[in-house]
């Protein structure tokens, strides 16, 4: 769906998707937006701002409120830094000001259709490892049917003798070999089911605490609330405080590896991210730019003789 109120626009966007086989709905204000959604969700929605009736804000806040997770796409004449935040935190899944180039917007939208359709987990997995070449290069045994003999033939082959019957257990049901208090078997088997795997531990650098488990961010104590993009960048400069991380490497945590999106949403990030734990966002002392390459995270205090950072609690 295209909601952009200017129909020159708004045609120039719908010959380009059309172009490449969608099927493209407009509509020219906000309440109208809202009203087709409802009655049948798009797989994406190119969302315009600027609007009549409902601006573009009011629309995404509504969406999400409605736990609607259609792909949205911000058309923006607004450049300032606060309005790219705002509509990012409201839940716009990119952003794009304009002027702009149709191609990049045709890239973009491709981007996030195969995001929104690809299998959980499978954005960015690489490939299975192939199995390790077995010893000498012999190709592994096929198995064979019961009588079938070497030459691949049915009773060409000796008959091979029955496995040998166990003996039954004595009573109270254990068996030899079984580990004590097991239920009986090979030796070293009679095990239970296997534990429950431990939940991943808080990532602490100085003051500031990520739990990836929990999905919660802390300082001093006080919950920080952030958003998934936003939890994705801290907890894996947390994992590694002190390295620098490229842009490019923070994209990878935010989209997988769609080159499409621009490193500036890591930028938008990143200043979101430091007006929540920084005190003074405009002089931060955790969350640094190391000018030219990217950003880092680091404890503050430990350059002043506090505790070590970086471990995990």
């Amino acid at each position: 769906m295209v909601a952009e109120d200017d129909d020159k626009q708004a045609e120039l966007i719908r010959r380009y998707l059309e172009r490449e086989g969608h099927t493209v709905t407009h509509a020219r204000d906000g309440l109208s937006v809202l009203e087709r959604v409802r009655h049948h969700e798009p797989d994406l929605l190119i969302l315009d701002v600027m609007m009549p009736r409902a601006d573009g804000l009011d629309v995404i806040r509504v969406l999400r409120a409605e736990s609607r997770e259609l792909p949205v796409l911000m058309l923006t004449a607004r450049s300032t830094e606060d309005d790219l935040l705002l509509g990012l935190d409201l839940g716009a899944d990119d952003y794009m000001t304009k002027p702009y180039s149709p191609r990049e917007l045709m890239a973009r939208v491709r981007t996030l259709l195969r995001r929104a359709r690809a299998p959980p987990g499978a954005r960015g997995a690489p490939p299975p490892a192939p199995a390790p070449p077995r010893r000498g290069g012999a190709r592994p045994r096929e198995p064979r049917g019961p009588g079938v003999g070497l030459g691949g033939v049915a009773g060409a082959g000796p008959p091979r003798p029955a496995p040998p019957t166990p003996p039954p257990p004595p009573p109270g049901g254990w068996r030899p070999g079984a580990a004590p208090g097991g239920r009986g078997g090979a030796p070293g088997g009679g095990r239970g089911p296997a534990p429950p795997p431990e939940p991943e531990p808080a990532l602490r650098v100085g003051a500031l605490t990520v739990d990836p488990g929990r999905h919660e961010v802390g300082i001093d104590g006080v919950a920080v609330e952030c958003t998934p993009g936003e939890f994705r960048l801290l907890a894996a400069m947390a994992a590694e405080p002190d390295r620098v991380f490229s842009r490019q490497r923070l994209l990878e945590e935010l989209h997988g590896f769609d080159r499409y999106i621009s490193t500036r949403t890591v930028d938008v990030h990143v200043m979101n991210l430091r007006k929540k734990i920084e005190r003074s966002p405009r002089r931060p002392v955790r969350l640094l730019t190391v000018f030219g390459v990217g950003y880092k995270l680091t404890d503050p205090e430990r350059g002043r003789g506090g505790p070590r950072s970086g471990h995990r609690g």
